[in-house]
């Protein structure tokens, strides 16, 4: 390695470890439950709060939607049974020598 590049790299490592002395991380552990309860409420607040509004929006706008598709099903199978009636009406009128 030239003795350039040991020289920055020694004035960058100086430089670091001054910055890592001179910092103040220095908090009470009654701070830090402090904001963990803070966060787990908030947490608990938004989840509830966007699984209500989304359970309740969901409700107004599809909540008939259930028996609009039973109606449906219901006209479907009413159309069915009379197509299989009228079916079988034409193969009452054919002679049994054609089945």
């Amino acid at each position: 390695m030239s003795p350039k590049m040991r020289s920055i790299f020694a004035q960058v490592y100086q430089k670091s470890v001054s910055m890592g002395r001179s910092r103040n991380f220095c908090s009470s552990p009654t701070n830090f439950e402090v904001s963990k309860k803070r966060a787990i409420a908030n947490f608990l607040v938004t989840r509830t709060v966007g699984f209500a509004s989304g359970f309740l929006t969901g409700h107004y706008l599809f909540g008939d939607l259930d028996k609009i598709l039973e109606e449906r099903l219901e006209e479907q199978l009413r159309e069915a049974d009379e197509s299989l009636k009228r079916r079988e009406e034409i193969l009452a009128l054919v002679p049994k020598s054609f089945k």
